[in-house]
Formats: C-alpha cells, structure tokens, sequence
C-alpha cells in the first residue's frame, strides 16, 4: 500500500507526542503536547454565539462562535479570549487530508485550518491568526486549498494493535514478522460533539521487533478523549510481505 503522505503545513501542526483533553465551546482544555495539563470548561454566552448551517462542497459549516480557552492551533496553549470559531462538518465521503478555509464576515475575513477529518466527523476550528469574533454574521465561505488522502487512513488492524491506559498509548506488532522505520500514529482530541482544532497529533515509534510493544506517555492522554485516527509507516507492512 502506497504511504499515506501529508502536506508540510499539516505535519507542522501535528506534534510528536501528544495527549488528549474533551472540549466544548470555550473549553479550558489543552492540545496533545509533552507538556500539557488537563483543563475545565467554560461556556460560552448565547449572545456570542451566530448559529447557521451552510453546506460548501460536501463540508457543513456552523455555528460562528467567540472561543475562549488554550489556543490549540499552533500548539502553543496560550490562553485566549474572544477568538472566532467555526464547526465543520465532513459529509462528503471521503476523508479530508487538508484544508484552508476562508469565512467571510461584516467585519473581514476570518482563516482556518483543518487536518484530518474523516468522513462523518466534525471538528471545532479556531481561527489561525487568533483573529476575534465580531459579532458579524457569515455571509461567504470557501477553500483555498483542499486535499483528500489518496488511500483511505488505516491503521492496520492486521500489524498493530493500538491501546490507551491511563497516560500511556501502547503500539504493539501483532505479527511474526518486524516492521522498521518510523511508525507514526495519528489522532485528535474529541468528545461527543466532534474535534478539537483542525490540529492533528502524532505521536513516533520505530523499529517494532515481532511481537514487540513499545509505549509513550503524556500527562493528558485518556483513552476516554482521544480518537485514534491512523498509522503512517514508513515501510509499510503490506511491503515487509
């Protein structure tokens, strides 16, 4: 099987280890990274809020809202107020790579970035500037840019088997025969109402012996939080056959 490519900017924002928090809108919770620690929620005031559905090439965009909380676009964290957010939702059937989306505004034009959205899923993003949410209703939306995976994400169920226990993810090779190289696995923050940020998370392995299991751990992973997205090998087993 071909290996699954990402764009630069799309790897630029997944980082190498990472953990999971749930979110709402204005949630206090933090992206994936070695250094982040769990937050709390806080809701966001209805008169912040422009609630709409409208549906631009197989994508469902909602809900332009006033974001308050860590900023997790960037990777940073830093606190933020009063930034714009919008909800997007995947209904085109195919599983989104990458896409630069411009929402235009009374007030200008708001940019976001989203990575890694399969079929079905919706995610919250953030605007990438920080810019804040006006008040002003959305009258255009449109990509810049869009890409899908060529190859539907796997994770390939007959190699490895992924576990989350407490702060740890484990990556184990199911099979008699080793994998070498890089081995990524990709995820998002989530909950009941979709992602966190266009961000995507990766966390490195490499060099699985047969039957070996290899772990990594950050203070926010949560098996509860998390959805494990797909594996990128950089020989991937169909090849080692």
């Amino acid at each position: 099987m071909k290996k699954i490519m990402i764009t630069a900017l799309a790897l630029a924002l997944a980082l190498s280890t990472a953990g999971c928090a749930g979110h709402t809108p204005g949630q206090e919770g933090r992206p994936a990274t070695a250094t982040d620690a769990a937050g709390e929620s806080a809701a966001v005031p209805e008169e912040t809020t422009e609630t709409f559905v409208t549906e631009k090439e197989g994508f469902a965009f909602s809900d332009l809202f006033a974001y308050a909380g860590p900023y997790v676009e960037d990777g940073s964290n830093e606190e933020v107020d009063n930034v714009a957010a919008i909800r997007v939702e995947n209904r085109s059937g195919q599983a989104l790579r990458y896409a630069e989306i411009t929402v235009s505004t009374g007030a200008g034009d708001l940019h976001f970035t989203c990575t890694t959205l399969l079929p079905g899923r919706s995610a919250l993003l953030l605007e990438q500037n920080r810019a804040p949410f006006a008040g002003s209703a959305a009258n255009g939306i449109r990509f810049d840019s869009k890409g899908f995976f060529e190859e539907a994400p796997t994770l390939y169920p007959d190699t490895f088997s992924v576990s989350v226990n407490g702060h740890v993810l484990t990556l184990r090779n199911i099979t008699s025969r080793p994998v070498a190289g890089e081995i990524y696995v990709y995820y998002k923050r989530s909950d009941s109402q979709g992602y966190l940020g266009g961000i995507t998370y990766r966390v490195r392995f490499a060099d699985l012996a047969a039957g070996a299991e290899a772990s990594m751990s950050s203070q926010n992973l949560s098996v509860q939080d998390c959805d494990i997205l797909f594996i990128d090998c950089e020989n991937p087993p169909e090849a080692a056959q």
